[in-house]
């Protein structure tokens, strides 16, 4: 692909992204003003709905009148199309907005035993850690000593369950992740401040843990 086609290439992207955030846009606008619709559809739904249906059932509405909202399956549908669709924008906006560490500490301690002592909460931490690393070890030892496929999916969430204990043991000390991490940089800047350096790592000063 040559400089010209490239760039029509890209402007096409761009028009057609462009009109996409504009349609999504008038989208929620008119979503965000049927919400409260919505909610009193919802609410209908659980209370008078059910003796509205039995009355015409009973035959005891006017012919004429339009009941698209007694449908059943009408009604229901359409409730169940907007719990998706909440839901599709919740996952978009996940992905959209990456997990902060200090977020991932939060939802990561969500599930921290609320039985365990202060004391009991910091061993549990170090020791987890511990104990998922040489999971994660264990599984490259195969792959290089043993003649296994490396897991990759299974690598992944070994670290994952590193980073709930890393989570917990910050936790435990009264850091925070976000200032656990930035520390780390703030030292490694310190140490190599062009970058990683063969003759720095060699000569460390004493103190430079």
């Amino acid at each position: 692909m040559d400089r010209v086609e490239r760039i029509t290439a890209m402007e096409q992207l761009m028009d057609e992204a462009a009109a996409a955030l504009s349609a999504l846009d008038a989208a929620l606008t008119a979503y965000e003003a049927a919400r409260p619709a919505l909610q009193q559809l919802a609410d209908y739904y659980d209370g008078d709905w059910k003796t509205d249906f039995a009355a015409d059932e009973a035959g005891e509405l006017p012919k004429d009148l339009k009941r698209g909202v007694l449908s059943e399956d009408g009604l229901w549908n359409l409730l169940e199309d907007a719990r998706s669709i909440e839901a599709r924008m919740a996952e978009l906006s996940k992905e959209a907005a990456p997990l902060t560490p200090n977020e991932y500490q939060h939802l990561a301690l969500r599930t921290l035993n609320p039985a365990l002592t202060e004391k009991d909460v910091l061993i549990n931490g170090v020791m987890g850690l511990c104990g998922e690393a040489g999971e994660a070890i264990d599984l490259v030892k195969k792959h290089l000593a043993q003649g296994h496929a490396l897991d990759r999916t299974q690598l992944a969430k070994e670290l994952g369950d590193v980073a709930w204990y890393l989570a917990e043991t910050a936790y435990a000390i009264g850091y925070d992740l976000e200032t656990v991490l930035r520390g780390n940089i703030d030292k490694l800047r310190a140490r190599y401040p062009e970058g990683f350096d063969a003759d720095r790592s060699q000569h460390r000063k004493t103190d430079d843990e």
